[in-house]
């Protein structure tokens, strides 16, 4: 399945620059970071409603040109886990719930936080497929550009560490984390996959953030292993 990449941009645990992103990806450490991007596009008064996980994903949602008119695919592994759980709690002490934090925890709130601030009126598509959550949700964007006879789609990928006690369940490297994606319908890449040959480690990179490594570094051919099948992006 051909496709091609318009644009891009990350935000991995504060490092957003490309000369940065590519250091990184040869094997520079990253900072230990407590701040989040903001997003201009929401208003000052509505930001402080926005978790870590919908601005790390609106924030590189608008650095993509023309986000406020390409139909869109979110996608992530967990979605807002902390407020999940905090909800959790509550019901765990009898205490009554939040509607606000319950409507801002659900798995679509970015993308309708997205729709809502941007004016984007275009349809959206939300995504988790366990640990091949960034491929199930890429192959979804081609699927829906090919069905729907779009010529482009946004992508965007986002996920947060896992909190305590869900991070002792961890199966991969813990790193917040955003990629934007500009897809087009024609280009010369290809996206392939097979049943995965089980070798994947509890130490690996999230899929999404092993995609990028190498996609920055090799620039062309990507070989991934997830946890239910192999992933191919190959170029030319």
């Amino acid at each position: 399945m051909y496709f091609g990449i318009a644009n891009w941009s990350a935000w991995v645990a504060g490092v957003t620059s490309e000369q940065e992103l590519r250091e990184w990806a040869k094997g520079s450490s990253l900072p230990a970071t407590s701040e989040f991007p903001q997003v201009e596009f929401v208003p000052k008064m509505h930001r402080r409603r926005l978790s870590a996980l919908a601005k790390m994903a609106l924030s590189r949602a608008e650095q993509i040109p023309d986000y406020t008119q390409l139909p869109s695919v979110f996608c992530s592994r967990h979605g807002d886990l902390p407020k999940t759980l905090e909800l959790l709690r509550d019901v765990g002490t009898a205490q009554p719930l939040s509607p606000t934090a319950f409507a801002l925890s659900v798995h679509n709130a970015v993308s309708g936080q997205f729709g809502i601030y941007s004016g984007n009126q275009q349809p959206t598509t939300l995504i988790s497929g366990g640990r091949d959550s960034f491929f199930i949700g890429l192959l979804e964007a081609l699927l829906r550009m090919r069905s729907q006879q779009q010529t482009r789609m946004l992508y965007v990928y986002a996920d947060m560490p896992l909190p305590v006690p869900y991070d002792r369940q961890a199966d991969e490297l813990q790193i917040p984390h955003a990629i934007a994606l500009e897809i087009t319908a024609r280009g010369d890449y290809s996206l392939d996959y097979s049943a995965a040959t089980g070798a994947s480690t509890s130490d690996a990179w999230p899929l999404s953030l092993a995609f990028l490594r190498q996609w920055l570094v090799a620039g062309k051919n990507c070989e991934i292993e997830g946890q239910r099948h192999s992933w191919s992006v190959r170029h030319g």
